[in-house]
């Protein structure tokens, strides 16, 4: 085939996945997705979805990202819980992505206090949901713990082991409202005992359960511990993590509204996006040069090695769960 022919094709297979994760983005027109920049202390930027027609009151959810991200990992959720009818805000924490800033500032909640006013503020609500993974698990429990009306908190692989409620109520043991906690089963940073000591800490006035669900949401006592299938990186995109975090605020909010994950094909179409517009400018930057033969064993070799790489991805992450890896355990 003409390789003029074969970049045009790649070209538009490549604007053609790229329409195709806009739609999913903003669920086929449904949604508002919008970049966002709240002035203050420090300039918190976030990417905000809502519904295009319930803007007004709908229930209102933060999310933050873990040390080594930004708001990208969490947008996923954020997708979800807005196809839900939920207005979800996924912000860059103080000292990163766009956020200004540094972790080692003044503000301990990295940013979350000010987002929330903000959200708060923008949706007309007096309750915001909050959900942090990792670093941002930590600052979401601290401004629980400081000030932020929240009506439900997810702590997705970070979160727990400390307790900033006894310094900010004169010592009296508070929790937030009903938290759910999500530790990958290999997640390097915890291990089953560090678990439990570690939930006795931040939830003294709570006996939080594996897969038990306790409690009333309505009176914020709702609980439960959840240990799926996944590593610390990969957490806040495992769609175990996704439904179990849009589930918790439906049952505080009661929504009963179900809708099939789509944030993963977004990303899919992404992927392949890239990768046609890369054939593309191997097929153009090889215009004019002479015509090489692969030969079918050349092709076969490359099936092989790829296929090798793919089988030994997920093993090789989990060698981290006796080597330790930095990346993968800040995450």
């Amino acid at each position: 085939m003409n390789r003029r022919i074969l970049v045009a094709v790649c070209l538009f297979y490549s604007v053609l996945c790229m329409y195709g994760a806009y739609r999913v983005t903003n669920f086929n027109g449904e949604l508002r997705v919008t970049d966002v920049s709240i002035s203050g202390e420090n300039t918190i930027t976030g990417v905000l979805y809502e519904p295009i027609e319930s803007r007004n009151g709908a229930p209102c959810i933060l999310l933050a990202h873990g040390i080594t991200n930004s708001k990208e990992p969490l947008s996923g959720i954020a997708l979800e819980l807005a196809k839900h009818g939920y207005i979800a805000l996924s912000i860059d924490l103080v000292g990163h992505g766009r956020s200004t800033g540094s972790l080692s500032g003044n503000d301990q909640s990295l940013g979350v206090v000010q987002s929330a006013e903000y959200l708060l503020e923008y949706s007309n609500n007096t309750h915001v949901g909050l959900v942090g993974h990792s670093l941002g698990a930590g600052a979401v429990y601290y401004a629980a713990s400081h000030g932020v009306s929240e009506n439900g908190i997810v702590l997705i692989g970070g979160g727990i082991g400390s307790n900033t409620y006894q310094n900010s109520s004169g010592g009296l043991c508070l929790n937030p409202w009903n938290p759910l906690v999500i530790i990958g089963r290999y997640d390097v940073l915890f291990t089953p005992d560090e678990i439990n000591e570690s939930l006795m800490i931040t939830f003294p006035n709570s006996d939080i359960k594996l897969n038990t669900l306790k409690g009333d949401p309505q009176d914020g006592s709702m609980r439960m511990l959840l240990i799926p299938y996944t590593s610390h990186l990969l957490e806040p995109i495992d769609p175990v993590v996704v439904d179990a975090t849009v589930d918790w605020f439906n049952a505080i909010n009661e929504v009963e509204a179900e809708h099939t994950q789509s944030y993963l094909y977004r990303e899919a179409l992404i992927l392949a996006g890239l990768l046609f517009f890369i054939a593309a400018l191997v097929f153009t930057l090889s215009l004019g040069s002479q015509t090489s033969i692969v030969s079918v064993f050349d092709w076969r070799n490359g099936l092989v090695y790829g296929l090798i790489g793919f089988v030994t991805f997920v093993p090789a992450m989990l060698v981290g769960n006796f080597v330790p890896f930095p990346p993968q355990i800040i995450g």
